[in-house]
């Protein structure tokens, strides 16, 4: 009788570790359920931002507010994506963002400075020659630009500059009057990132002009 009693009361502490195991597995199931329900919702509500950009530039609002919803996202893009979404429409988005450009606040103008994720070949030379007309409307300016992205892309930012520099007719008069206005800029009251940034290009201005340079 005993050994019974002990068997039935054995049985009753398994169901009942049974009993808390699943309350403890089914919320897990059902949130990991939701959470991907949700993941689910939002891979279809939100299209690729080439997409987005793509359909507000196509749109019919003014321009200069298309310009400004593109600017604000277009660090994300990848313009090999933005190539294929556009149908081959990528010289005409930097064409349309250089005209609006120079007038746009800094997180804007920064986010232009982002946006080189697969920029190759003759989009990269028109992109070089947008940084390079902002580098000679405010020089101080772009630098500090340059200094506000991320540190690990300053020396592509700064190849892209110049190359704009190379692929525009400069004389060696001129480079040689930039390399010293930067210079000066460097004793003037600018932050430890802006001063990275200009010793970095003058480094590879110096490079650039070199016997093996490219200038």
């Amino acid at each position: 009788m005993l050994s019974m009693y002990s068997l039935v009361r054995g049985c009753r502490k398994n169901y009942l570790v049974l009993f808390l195991v699943l309350l403890l597995f089914l919320p897990a199931c059902n949130g990991k359920k939701v959470a991907q329900n949700m993941e689910s919702e939002t891979n279809t509500t939100n299209p690729p931002v080439e997409t987005t950009i793509y359909n507000i530039f196509q749109g019919d609002e003014e321009d200069r507010v298309k310009a400004g919803k593109i600017l604000d996202q277009i660090d994300r893009i990848d313009w090999k994506v933005y190539e294929s979404v556009s149908n081959g429409e990528t010289f005409e988005l930097l064409d349309f963002l250089e005209e609006y450009l120079p007038d746009s606040d800094t997180d804007k103008k920064v986010n232009f400075f982002k946006a080189t994720n697969h920029l190759d070949g003759a989009y990269g030379e028109r992109y070089a020659s947008i940084v390079k007309d902002l580098f000679f409307q405010d020089q101080k300016g772009t630098i500090s630009l340059i200094s506000r992205i991320d540190p690990s892309k300053y020396e592509e930012m700064i190849d892209h500059l110049l190359y704009g520099f190379y692929d525009s007719p400069i004389s060696d008069d001129e480079l040689d009057q930039i390399q010293d206005q930067v210079e000066e800029l460097k004793k003037s009251d600018i932050t430890d990132s802006e001063k990275r940034v200009i010793d970095m290009f003058l480094n590879k201005m110096v490079e650039a002009r070199g016997e093996d340079g490219y200038f």
